[in-house]
């Protein structure tokens, strides 16, 4: 079934998505929004497994924590590109989702912990223009704290000029492959937990510092999943 969200009701225009509105809902397979939804709140989609397609239209400002996410293994939503008007992204609002493709739009000034995890994210870009983000190397970067938000799963190559310095929860959780390699510049002195989370998966970590500095880097609890072989492999063991 699609659902388009209409722009009034009873004659009343239609601004927000309300929490909790479409939660478990499983007969919407597609949904449409038009140019007068600006917010959709926590929750608005959780649990809506077999909706398979979004499509957003300027205007829409705000998506709330977990708005879209869904269970891993659940995951075949796939996510239209974000609106240029986007400004606020909450923690976890499209785990599990299929973005593929993402361009941060320019207005977008916050991201909350884990909003990309494991969303089979390709290509992760930035529009030039934001004045909070950043992207390189297929990387999105916070420009104040820098500290690495996601990455895409083709070709990575995490800025080695001093820049990155820390690395947020599932930073590198987009799948597309069976066997993982990431090149971890000496400048990182912190790992958020399950930056590393792949089901399964083998994963190297090449830090480019000595096991000394890599003992000294702040852990917060496990940097995978545990359920793979995850291996570190310092400079000074190469």
């Amino acid at each position: 079934r699609h659902v388009v969200i209409p722009v009034e009701y009873k004659g009343k225009p239609v601004r927000v998505i309300g929490e909790n509105a479409f939660t478990g809902n499983g007969d919407m397979h597609m949904v449409s929004f038009y140019g007068n939804i600006e917010r959709i709140e926590a929750n608005a989609f959780l649990g809506a497994w077999n909706l398979e397609n979004v499509q957003f239209r300027e205007g829409l400002k705000y998506i709330a924590d977990s708005a879209f996410s869904r269970m891993l293994g659940d995951a075949n939503l796939v996510i239209g590109g974000l609106p240029q008007s986007l400004e606020y992204i909450g923690e976890w609002a499209f785990m599990g989702t299929h973005i593929f493709d993402l361009d941060l739009p320019k207005n977008v000034s916050f991201i909350g912990e884990g909003a990309f995890t494991c969303t089979m994210l390709l290509n992760a870009t930035c529009d030039s223009a934001n004045k909070t983000y950043y992207s390189s190397g297929n990387c999105l970067i916070e420009k104040s704290t820098g500290t690495l938000i996601t990455t895409g799963y083709g070709s990575i190559n995490i800025p080695t000029d001093g820049s990155v310095k820390r690395i947020a929860h599932g930073a590198f959780s987009n799948v597309g492959a069976e066997v993982f390699d990431y090149y971890l510049p000496v400048s990182v002195t912190e790992i958020e937990s399950y930056a590393f989370m792949h089901d399964g998966w083998s994963i190297t970590v090449h830090y480019a510092g000595t096991r000394a500095q890599w003992n000294e880097i702040k852990q917060s609890g496990y940097l995978s999943d545990n359920s793979g072989a995850f291996t570190v492999i310092c400079a000074d063991e190469e």
